[in-house]
């Protein structure tokens, strides 16, 4: 994770601390393309920035977020990315499988 001092609220804040948790701070980079959006943030591999998960909290519950998993777009497409998966209202633990899986990260064990 980069470090980078991030005005988002707590939520996400509280979200990008326990994934550094799991899975090592430096383990992705924060591409903050919704800088004035205090309950979102992207999350990306450190080698391709086109590689994204966006992460959101608006309108869920403590404890819940929406998730969706960007890869660079298709060829003769306008769009700036595609779309390969959604989920909403899931928690940490849901959020951070998900995360892993697109990211290819791994836990970071520590003794």
């Amino acid at each position: 994770m980069t470090s980078q001092i991030l005005n988002k609220d707590q939520t996400i804040t509280d979200f990008l601390a326990m994934l550094g948790e799991r899975f090592g701070k430096d383990s992705f980079d924060i591409v903050d393309h919704w800088d004035g959006d205090l309950l979102a943030v992207g999350i990306a591999r450190r080698d391709n920035h086109k590689v994204l998960a966006y992460v959101s909290t608006c309108g869920l519950p403590d404890g819940g977020y929406y998730i969706e998993l960007e890869m660079p777009p298709k060829i003769d497409d306008d769009l700036p990315f595609q779309c390969v998966g959604r989920q909403e209202g899931i928690d940490f633990e849901k959020a951070a499988t998900l995360i892993a899986e697109h990211l290819t990260l791994k836990e970071s064990y520590t003794e």
